[in-house]
């Protein structure tokens, strides 16, 4: 059996799943996570598993009882009451291609209109181009380069000064020194224009101190850090460079945690992670993240732990194409949940998260190859994962039936060679047609299995659900 259960108020729902026999071996599970280990320890058994509950929204939202399997006469079948099923939301196809070709295509058109002397009509084309929605990183920069060879293109000191000074500020994620460098060289060719030199020349100097002491702070080891930092950190917010201001703290931060300056670690740590949310800044958030994570975890506090492996994965799925993000799980998040698991219960991970993000985030094993089957070991790995997808469907099911009704359906489905979840059946025909299925079925083409080489293989899976019981509040049922 595999139970699940969760509380509302003072009531508890549960409800159990069986695997079928072909999906049921015994794993041994993988050191340090404890959500594998099954709970029959005869592997020939179904294994006993539980799986992750979601919280209620209010005292009485689920009120229903889902009771294990017992030794009892099948009731009747019970009435249906109309109550519509949940559907997660459709797949959103990302045109993020698209408008990289897009804006590529303006890019090189614009370069030539500079290259060709046609300065007027590139600064209608970099116009255009500065106020397209949605711009990448990367292709910020590309804006800020071309505004700057406009300038230098017309002559304009000024111009160059500002335009550099606003490549600065579009540095990151990636390769961000090699842009400030390619940035602070063009601000050094500004001071040797009249109008703009002095000024030009002393901010070029400014940023070039605060960046040589924040890169000996990043290299150094022991506490304190260099006492030239906090002028640093002075310079940079100065400039509204929010991304060097997090790069700054998160020196501290690690260099009070290799320190064992545990309170200090978790304060900069913090800063570094929430002074900049700027799409340039997320490497340098996740970084943070992951180091405040690992942190919590060592001083045994697994709550905290799970709260800022949470915030990096939501950094990261930030950073996906959209149709990628309901997939962003990182194996982070996993390691921090066994153990707030093994702390507080199973379950308490998956209620944290949706108390946190509103949603569940998913691991995409179609990503992993298992040769030319899937083993009986994988099986119960996908499924333990994605079981809490199906949990609003049990839950509105349990609101359909009458009190005090009680239910038991078996669910069979395949599993075909990219991983995908294909012909979903309920065990009886009526049930086939029903919105259970419906809701079932819009739950199950999110589940990903490994891929594989061989034949469609099947799963099949039981559950028993009792009917909720409802108040009855000025004649209307509740």
């Amino acid at each position: 059996m595999l139970p699940v259960s969760a509380r509302a108020g003072r009531r508890a729902t549960a409800f159990s799943l069986l695997l079928a026999a072909c999906a049921t071996t015994a794993p041994a599970p993988p050191a340090g996570d404890e959500l594998e280990h099954a709970e029959d320890a005869d592997p020939s058994s179904p294994a006993r598993r539980k799986v992750f509950d979601r919280p209620p929204t209010d005292d009485d939202a689920l009120a229903a009882a889902f009771e294990p399997e017992r030794d009892r006469p099948v009731p009747p079948s019970p009435a249906m009451a109309p109550v519509a099923p949940v559907a997660p939301e459709p797949p959103v196809v990302d045109d993020r291609s698209e408008r990289r070709a897009a804006f590529a295509a303006s890019a090189s058109a614009l370069r030539q209109l500079i290259a060709s002397g046609k300065l007027e009509d590139a600064r209608e084309a970099l116009d255009q181009l500065g106020r397209t929605d949605g711009l990448e990183p990367d292709q910020r920069q590309q804006v800020a380069e071309l505004e700057l060879r406009l300038a230098e293109a017309s002559n304009d000191a000024k111009g160059s000064r500002r335009a550099a000074e606003r490549w600065l500020l579009e540095c990151g994620p990636e390769k961000t020194d090699a842009c400030r460098a390619r940035a602070l060289a063009a601000l050094s060719r500004a001071g040797k224009g009249k109008g703009a030199g002095d000024a030009a020349r002393e901010r070029a100097a400014q940023v070039r101190a605060a960046d040589d002491c924040l890169s000996r702070a990043e290299t150094a080891k022991g506490w304190p850090p260099p006492g030239c930092l906090e002028g640093a950190i002075g310079t940079y917010r100065r400039l509204g460079d929010r991304l060097m201001v997090a790069r700054a703290h998160l020196a501290k931060g690690l260099a009070a945690a290799a320190a064992e300056k545990d309170a200090e670690a978790a304060t900069q740590l913090g800063r570094a992670a929430k002074d900049c949310e700027e799409p340039r800044c997320a490497s340098i958030r996740r970084r943070a993240l992951k180091r405040l994570g690992w942190h919590h975890l060592r001083l045994g506090d697994p709550q905290q732990a799970v709260r800022a492996m949470l915030s990096d994965m939501k950094v990261h799925s930030e950073t996906l194409p959209r149709e990628q993000r309901l997939y962003a799980r990182t194996s982070e998040v996993d390691q921090a949940c066994a153990a707030l698991d093994g702390k507080e219960g199973a379950g308490a991970c998956r209620r944290l998260e949706l108390a946190l993000n509103g949603s569940y985030a998913l691991r995409d094993y179609s990503a992993e190859k298992s040769g030319t089957e899937l083993s009986p070991e994988k099986v119960r790995e996908v499924n333990e994962h994605f079981s809490v997808m199906m949990q609003d469907c049990l839950a509105l099911q349990a609101e359909r039936l009458v009190p005090p009704a009680w239910e038991t359906y078996v669910v069979r489905w395949a599993v075909n060679g990219n991983g995908r979840v294909e012909q979903v059946h309920l065990g009886q025909k009526e049930q086939e047609a029903s919105p259970l299925a419906d809701c079932l079925r819009r739950q199950f083409a999110l589940w990903r299995y490994p891929r594989y080489e061989g034949e469609l293989q099947h799963v099949e899976q039981s559950f028993t659900v009792n009917a909720r019981e409802r108040r009855v509040v000025n004649g209307y049922p509740r």
